[in-house]
């Protein structure tokens, strides 16, 4: 692809690369992505780039059970850091550093918004201004068949389940597999988290 040879030791990875290549879901395509890019040099010894909400939902399946708690109960504060990136390059025997982020304000649950002061007891500490922003519910009209099942990446193939997320890393559906491929009940949910 573009002169790249691509390898993999998964036949799904690699169907995953071309159909997403073919449908322009790359980063190439991704409007974000080419405005962040821009914060950084053309050419580099090296570049990493990471988009939270995405790392975070396959870091949470890599986790043990107190942690993935924990990253549920902070996950407004995590993907709020919505890219980053980290770039080296060579200058007279040395690299130099670039780091970039995006920080957009959490979207904070009712739950916890429940539990915030509405009044500060001493007036006369300094208090810090918080933008609490309302959660909104998207609900994103599919005009394709409907009956139709979004394409899997089962890394595992021993897994019993897999899961799609939306971009703000809220889960989007389940589907059980047998050896990789869908097989068996496919749930579906709204943003809130609602199933449809």
């Amino acid at each position: 692809m573009n002169n790249f040879v691509i390898f993999s030791n998964h036949p799904q990875t690699l169907e995953s690369i071309i159909d997403d290549y073919l449908d322009k879901k790359t980063l190439a395509h991704s409007d974000d992505f080419r405005s962040f890019r821009k914060e950084f040099e053309d050419e580099s010894s090296a570049f990493i780039y990471l988009n939270t909400p995405v790392l975070f939902n396959a870091l949470k399946k890599l986790a043990d059970s107190p942690t993935r708690v924990s990253m549920d109960r902070n996950k407004p504060f995590i993907v709020c850091f919505r890219q980053m990136g980290f770039q080296l390059i060579p200058e007279s025997g040395r690299f130099k550093t670039f780091i970039a982020e995006r920080f957009d304000a959490p979207v904070i649950p009712a739950t916890v918004l429940a539990q915030v002061p509405t009044h500060i007891d001493n007036p006369e500490e300094d208090s810090l201004d918080v933008e609490l922003v309302a959660p909104s519910e998207v609900d994103e009209a599919d005009s394709k068949d409907p009956m139709a099942l979004p394409y899997i990446y089962a890394q595992n193939l021993s897994a019993k389940e897999y899961s799609g997320y939306y971009p703000d890393s809220t889960i989007m559906y389940t589907v059980e597999l047998k050896n990789g491929f869908k097989n068996g009940d496919f749930i579906q949910f709204y943003q809130n988290g609602e199933v449809s």
